[in-house]
């Protein structure tokens, strides 16, 4: 899956050798422009009022990042409780869409799973709650990205929920 030593949420985790290395000397400069520092900050502060506990540092994050999702009684009534369950969603904002995901499915259900981007997987608090996929389709890939299928599918027939972004 993700190499070690690149950082979560870092401009390495989105590149390719030889790439990668050429670009290293301006990751920081690059990471200040984009906001990715400041992501980064962000989820690490959620990630350490949580806990340990992936549901609260989600909803943390959504928090200090002021996201609203209103969601009815009526809305949360139509998640089944019990039982294999699929989830597909588009992805137009990106990390937000899976976090809002999450807290709404999480507050329903612990038995939660969602197909996530790899270059989340440098988050060790995420991993209870999420199955990472490589979409960027390097060598070594289509195993790994075989792998997390099975782990999904493995999940569902033991009744849980599976989440996915299936365009991102």
């Amino acid at each position: 899956m993700q190499n070690a030593s690149i950082r979560p949420l870092g401009v390495g985790g989105l590149l390719s050798e030889p790439l990668r290395t050429i670009l290293s000397p301006v990751e920081p400069l690059m990471e200040k422009l984009f906001g990715i520092d400041r992501c980064r900050e962000i989820m690490e502060t959620a990630r350490r009022e949580a806990c340990g506990e992936p549901s609260l540092g989600i909803r943390r994050l959504l928090d200090l990042l002021s996201v609203n999702y209103p969601v009815t009684p009526e809305e949360l009534d139509r998640i089944p409780r019990t039982g294999p369950l699929i989830v597909t969603a588009n992805h137009p904002f990106g990390l937000l869409d899976g976090a809002i995901l999450a807290a709404v499915l999480t507050s329903v259900r612990s038995d939660v799973r969602i197909l996530t981007n790899n270059i989340l997987a440098g988050f060790p608090d995420l991993h209870a709650i999420c199955i990472f996929v490589d979409p960027f389709g390097e060598r070594g890939t289509v195993k790994a990205n075989a792998a997390a299928l099975r782990e999904g599918l493995a999940w569902l027939k033991r009744g849980g929920v599976l989440a996915s972004f299936p365009a991102g």
